[in-house]
């Protein structure tokens, strides 16, 4: 676990929405030539969150899922959404 400090929570109320934010995320695809996962993340300068979201809440502990509908606007350099490769170090021996 990566410990974590000045933590900032953002609520987004009717008093904010529908605003813009700058949204990030963690995903993988698979290598379909060696079958391995790649990790990235994507970035969003500048998305507006649609009024189409889904959230499925589950028993403590079990994971859940969630749908969020963005728009991605175009910010002052154009530049709509960035992906950032990265390794992950899994710790297998193999």
């Amino acid at each position: 676990m990566v410990p974590v400090k000045d933590v900032q929570q953002i609520e987004i109320s009717a008093a904010t929405f529908p605003g813009n934010y700058y949204v990030t995320g963690d995903t993988y695809a698979r290598n379909e030539k060696n079958g391995e996962d790649e990790f990235f993340q994507f970035i969003i300068p500048k998305a507006k969150v649609m009024s189409e979201v889904t959230l499925t809440m589950e028993a403590e502990g079990d994971p859940s899922t969630f749908s969020m509908n963005l728009r991605v606007l175009r910010p002052e350099d154009g530049k709509m959404m960035k992906l950032v490769k990265y390794d992950i170090n899994t710790g297998s021996n193999g």
